[in-house]
């Protein structure tokens, strides 16, 4: 049994990472000129991009989905269609999320 919970523990990582490269395929560009226009880029390195962009996948995950895991394609589609569609709307709360994540750790409230 341990080796089966440790084998879905690997196969979770895997898809986050998944999921963490379409935010930053789609949203890179938006998410540096973020970060450059409010000063938040004397935080950023390697490691907090990715945690950030964690923060971003499980708050947009569980906005649009609720406790439901999409598959990856499910959630480029919506990311997509919010991009094209409604992109100001998903830039302001992309950048309210940025801003949140780095007033938390500038706080300490986030690891």
């Amino acid at each position: 049994m341990p080796k089966e919970k440790n084998n879905k523990l690997v196969n979770k990582t895997v898809n986050i990472a998944v999921y963490l490269n379409i935010l930053d395929e789609v949203l890179w560009q938006d998410i540096d000129r973020i970060i450059f226009e409010n000063g938040y880029s004397y935080i950023v390195d390697e490691d907090n991009y990715m945690e950030m962009l964690a923060f971003l996948y499980r708050r947009l995950r569980r906005t649009w989905f609720g406790r439901k895991n999409p598959s990856p394609e499910q959630f480029r589609r919506r990311l997509k269609y919010y991009y094209t569609r409604k992109r100001t709307e998903l830039l302001a709360v992309v950048s309210y999320l940025v801003s949140l994540y780095y007033n938390s750790r500038r706080m300490g409230l986030h690891n």
